[in-house]
């Protein structure tokens, strides 16, 4: 019997060996697996980031849009409103009296529109003195003057709507 004994401590060895390596093996095989589920995971959570960031981007790009849009479509109705009202000019003058313009009016009028105005220079003429406009070219003036004057003010309403989103 003693013979056996140390071959039976070999094969206990061996046994223990064996058992070891095929539970290392076993081991590493189930590591192996958790960590291709766990990339797969974190590859579709990537995923699905990505998609929800797309959909975020998606309707900001739709609101600015449609923000976008509707100012255009306030800027034609301005431009549409200031022409309707040219459109009036000779009919709101047919029976106007106006037997004088002075050059000063003229030449008031250009400087408080900063020189935007069609009307003619009139700064070398006496300001007491009628002036070559007529009360149709004034009225236009004046009617295009307050068009531009409220397309500028609804650009920088939008503009400070703009600045305020920025900033919340």
């Amino acid at each position: 019997m003693g013979f056996l004994n140390p071959y039976l401590m070999y094969i206990k060895i061996a046994i223990l060996v064996i058992a070891f390596g095929v539970g290392f093996y076993g081991g590493y095989k189930i590591e192996s697996a958790s960590k291709e589920a766990l990339i797969a995971s974190y590859k579709e959570a990537q995923v699905q980031a990505l998609k929800a960031a797309l959909a975020k981007q998606q309707a900001e790009d739709n609101l600015k849009t449609r923000e976008a849009l509707d100012a255009a479509l306030h800027q034609q109705k301005l431009t549409q409103q200031t022409q309707d009202r040219l459109n009036e000019v000779d009919k709101a003058l047919k029976n106007a009296t106006v037997h004088c313009i002075t050059n000063g009016v003229v030449e008031l009028l250009n400087r408080a529109s900063g020189a935007t105005t069609k009307m003619p220079d009139t700064s070398r003429l006496p300001l007491d003195a009628c002036s070559t406009v007529t009360a149709n070219q004034l009225m236009r003036n004046v009617i295009s003057n307050y068009g531009i004057a409220l397309k500028n003010a609804k650009q920088l309403d939008d503009l400070i709507h703009s600045i305020h989103e920025l900033n919340h």
